[in-house]
């Protein structure tokens, strides 16, 4: 095997918890068969190897996030990002700073103990009454649908005392949410509530 000008056997040498074994190449980069004191074998270039850029297989990462994740619960999952982002939308937006949740959420083993994982991909965040603060009592796991409905663009409607969304209502008579805006811009509520003939069939 042809080596470079300035090559320097590293056979023996330790790295980390990195131990060169073997050399395996010396083209354009010189490349050294290294063992993991975890048991792993890797290719490692010498430069990373002798700048410190390498000095294990990663096992040292991934014990460091597994104890992390065992510390937190779920630190780094998408629970975690959403529990994030509800702290920092609630420190850095003037509106959302009277509906910061109660001290205990600001430990995200509490806010997972009382939310849980989300049920899908689909879920997200959301406050049942959008005037009130984050917290156990005002929190739910939501589609992106049911979020859509409860926002406080949202106009409500009350008939027969009950109490629904206009996409609610439009789909509980039968007609197309466009068509019932229509008929309450232009009839009266009692009139607009008619149940589409296709719903009545």
């Amino acid at each position: 095997m042809k080596r470079a000008y300035n090559f320097q056997d590293l056979t023996g040498q330790r790295f980390g918890l990195w131990e060169v074994v073997r050399l395996v190449s010396t083209g354009r980069a010189t490349l050294w068969s290294c063992r993991c004191d975890c048991g792993n074998v890797r290719e490692v270039r010498a430069g990373n190897l002798k700048q410190g850029g390498s000095t294990n297989c990663g096992c040292v990462r991934d014990a460091e996030t597994a104890k992390r994740n065992e510390t937190h619960g779920a630190c780094g999952t998408v629970e975690h990002e959403i529990w994030r982002g509800m702290l920092k939308r609630c420190a850095s937006h003037p509106r959302y700073k009277k509906r910061a949740p109660p001290p205990e959420w600001q430990d995200f083993k509490n806010f997972l103990r009382d939310m849980g994982l989300r049920p899908s991909a689909s879920h997200t965040l959301e406050r049942v009454d959008n005037s009130a603060p984050y917290g156990p009592n005002n929190c739910k796991w939501a589609t992106r649908a049911e979020q859509a409905r409860n926002t406080s663009r949202t106009q409500l409607i009350t008939y027969n005392g009950r109490t629904q969304c206009q996409t609610d209502w439009a789909n509980e008579i039968g007609v197309d949410v466009s068509a019932f805006r229509r008929r309450l811009a232009k009839d009266t509520l009692e009139r607009a509530m008619r149940p589409s003939e296709r719903k009545i069939k």
